[in-house]
């Protein structure tokens, strides 16, 4: 299965994993600019649902539990893109001193070449 695939069919059984709750807002994925760990390339925020995308795994993370699929064989240096970008852009304050992160990319999909 090719990582594109695997990581198409994550977000297609998400809804099923964690509740009826992820199905009332669409999939979107942010570049990390800092917003998480700097292993994480893209993710994807819902209502209950953290999705977690990286060069070898991607982490689906709900109510209080995770599951972890790593990619076997993967490419570590992978570059992961966004695919059909959305409208504006999303800003942050990060951390104690309320740093600002401004102005992250946003798409639909997401994919690793």
């Amino acid at each position: 299965m090719t990582t594109t695939r695997l990581i198409a069919s994550l977000c297609v059984l998400a809804p099923v994993w964690a509740g009826p709750k992820l199905m009332t807002q669409p999939l979107g994925f942010e570049r990390n600019d800092g917003q998480t760990s700097s292993e994480v390339r893209y993710f994807s925020r819902g209502p209950s649902s953290t999705l977690f995308l990286t060069a070898r795994k991607a982490v689906l993370s709900f109510q209080g539990a995770s599951l972890e699929m790593t990619l076997a064989g993967a490419n570590p240096a992978a570059r992961i893109e966004a695919l059909d970008r959305t409208p504006g852009d999303v800003n942050y304050f990060v951390g104690q001193d309320s740093r600002q992160v401004a102005e992250i990319d946003s798409a639909l999909r997401a994919r690793a070449v």
